[in-house]
């Protein structure tokens, strides 16, 4: 009987290699959309501030800061979050 164990257990998977692949594959697909989604904006706001009047381009430049911020911290949350899966991958596997 306890032999019959012994194979089962050395007969087991690894029970986090699903897991692992899920997160490897959300995190390629996390820091596309938000690589993306900021390229847009950047992109809409540099056109829309190229073809608008001086009031809008006023507004635009009061705003500016704070878009610069959030692409920063979507560009800089994916990289960490990249970085953070690589290095528990590397490290806890």
């Amino acid at each position: 009987m306890k032999l019959q164990k012994l194979y089962f257990v050395l007969g087991a998977s690894d029970p986090f290699a699903s897991t692992s692949s899920f997160l490897t594959s959300t995190t390629a697909k996390f820091v596309a959309i938000g690589a993306v989604v900021m390229t847009l904006v950047l992109v809409v706001t540099g056109l829309v501030y190229s073809f608008a009047g001086q009031e809008l381009k006023k507004k635009i430049k009061d705003k500016w800061v704070q878009i610069v911020i959030s692409a920063i911290a979507v560009f800089g949350g994916a990289g960490i979050i990249g970085f953070l899966v690589q290095f528990v991958q590397q490290n806890f596997n």
